[in-house]
């Protein structure tokens, strides 16, 4: 397969864009009711966040930088989805703020007081994550 050099600039062009452009944050507020079952896949949108059921924690996402290769676009790199979760005990007030990546040579869960948060899947356009949260 050969490239011409107006698809190769195009790809760098995506590319610079996507890694220099302004990461997706919004701060939509959280839904207090909504609760995920342990061990079952939660989807979320930025700025959301679950409670999960027959756990003391409370999982919310809260931004994403995305340097992902567009669909249908030749890219040099996959790029990544960094994803800023954050990670509360409601009965002590414990938090913690941690990042999860979406490429593979980045990725993996995170432990937390006991908790083994993953992410699954981030959808492109990057407006919402799934994450699976089990014991640890």
């Amino acid at each position: 397969m050969t490239v011409s050099w107006k698809e190769w600039i195009l790809a760098a062009c995506s590319a610079l864009g996507l890694v220099c452009g302004p990461s997706a944050q919004a701060p939509a507020p959280a839904d207090s009711a909504a609760q995920a079952r342990l061990g079952a896949e939660l989807t979320l949108r930025i700025g959301e966040s679950v409670a999960v059921q027959g756990a003391d924690l409370r999982v919310g996402f809260d931004s994403v930088a995305d340097s992902r290769c567009p669909p249908k676009v030749l890219c040099v790199w996959e790029g990544d989805a960094a994803v800023t979760v954050s990670l509360v005990r409601p009965s002590t007030g414990a938090r913690t703020t941690v990042e999860l990546h979406s490429n593979a040579g980045f990725a993996k869960p995170t432990i937390y007081e006991g908790f083994r948060v993953a992410l699954t899947s981030v959808a492109q356009p990057a407006d919402h994550v799934t994450l699976v949260v089990t014991k640890s």
